[in-house]
This record gives C-alpha cells, sequence and structure tokens, in this order.
C-alpha cells in the first residue's frame, strides 16, 4: 500500500475512532492486520467474527470477502470497501458452512477471547480446515500482560453477560501450533509504565509509534493485544 493510500486509510479511520482510548487499540490492531496480511490482491478472505467489519482499508485490495457472524445486527451494519464482492454468513465459528480448502485467509480478530478452551479448539480446527494449503491466517487475541495481575484483574470470567478470556503469548503460542505454521507474533497498543497520559496526547501518532515497537521484543511484554499471523501447512 502506498504512503498515499495509508494516508486515506487513516483519514477515513480517525475521524470516527478518534477520542476513545478503546478506538485507539482497535486502530493500531487493524493497522497491525493491515500489515500482517500484506497484498491480498486478487485472494479471497473469510472475515470471521466480522462484527461491524474491519476499517475500509484493510482489505482493499482483496478480490471477495466473506463476513460471518453470529449477530443479524453486526451482519447488517458490515460493509465491504467499495467496489468488493461481499457475502455475508450468519453462523458460527464451530459450524462453518464451507467446503475444505476454499479460503486463500482467515482473518479473526478477537474471536478467541471470548471462547472457552474446547470451544477455541473447535474452531481453530474449522479455520485450519477452510483454509487452502500455504493460506494465511491473521489471529488476535488479548494479551494477559505483567499489568493485569498487578491490578487484580481475572485472566478469564463474564462481563456484562460475555465470556472472556486472556492469553499470555506463550499460551497463544501453545494452542495455535498444534493446527498452524506460526511466522509472527506481535503485541500492539504498546506504552511504557507510567506514560499512559503522554500515549494518549500523542493522538494519531500513537499509531507510528506502535509500528516501531511491536515489531521488538518489548511488544511481547508491554502490548495488551496479540496479533498473530500463521501459515496453514503445504
Amino acid at each position: 500500500m502506498s504512503q498515499a493510500q495509508q494516508s486515506s486509510a487513516w483519514d477515513q479511520i480517525w475521524p470516527v475512532l478518534s477520542g476513545q482510548a478503546h478506538s485507539l487499540v482497535a486502530i493500531t490492531e487493524h493497522d497491525a492486520i493491515r500489515k500482517a496480511l500484506g497484498n491480498c490482491a486478487g485472494l479471497t478472505i473469510l472475515d470471521l467474527g466480522c462484527g461491524l467489519g474491519q476499517p475500509v482499508a484493510t482489505f482493499a485490495q482483496a478480490r471477495r470477502l466473506v463476513a460471518l457472524d453470529s449477530s443479524i445486527e453486526a451482519l447488517a451494519r458490515c460493509r465491504a470497501p467499495q467496489s468488493r464482492e461481499l457475502v455475508k454468513i450468519l453462523a458460527t465459528a464451530l459450524h462453518l458452512p464451507f467446503a475444505d480448502a476454499v479460503f486463500d485467509v482467515v482473518v479473526a480478530a478477537q474471536l478467541l477471547p471470548h471462547l472457552d478452551h474446547e470451544q477455541r479448539t473447535t474452531a481453530l480446527a474449522q479455520i485450519a480446515r477452510v483454509v487452502k494449503p500455504g493460506g494465511k491466517i491473521i489471529l488476535t487475541a488479548v494479551h494477559y500482560n505483567f499489568r493485569f495481575p498487578r491490578l487484580g484483574m481475572a485472566k478469564s470470567g463474564v462481563s456484562d453477560g460475555v465470556y472472556f478470556f486472556r492469553h499470555t503469548a506463550d499460551e497463544l503460542r501453545q494452542e495455535l501450533q498444534s493446527f498452524f505454521q506460526i511466522q509472527t507474533v506481535w503485541g500492539v497498543w504498546n506504552y511504557l509504565p507510567k506514560t499512559y497520559q503522554l500515549f494518549m496526547r500523542l493522538g494519531r501518532k500513537t499509531l507510528y509509534w506502535d509500528r516501531i515497537v511491536r515489531k521488538t521484543p518489548l511488544s511481547l511484554h508491554y502490548g495488551k493485544q496479540l496479533v498473530v499471523r500463521c501459515r496453514i501447512r503445504a
């Protein structure tokens, strides 16, 4: 993606998402997904647990998008990048209604944190089944980094009626390596201790800071989210 395209993508995202911490987390996460995807021109992508859909630029080069979610409301609001084919499927990650080896890429952003261990195993097996040999998988999860236990925050539980689980980097690797070849693990939404207020004042520049840090060992210590790029073994 050219610098002009990246700037345009940012200008689309920022007015909608700026001003809220959780939205800045989403911005850095989606940017990492886009970087992990690389050139996806001509590919068929499954956005698994799509929610309201990735920001427009994330899948902008894809030939065909399949958005799957268990929420009718989310699917109704999900929109494809301009001029891209979008197919919406109402289903769950535990029973993917697709033939074997039909997708070039599967992206599952913040799906795993809302599945228990048995469900995660089932979902990962389903993903492995529907991706072509040599295909790419991008997964994200909540990172149970050192801050969570210090703040007394639970590793798993129920919040507002929704189950959650937070992975350590090692736990996530262990779960994924049974199904995929892991290529990269990045931590995103990185700020150092006692620098939160300064970090927030960076505004859109938080993205550039995060791009620098995410590919260093620091990101697997401080990052609040984990982004993993995997491949199906050929």
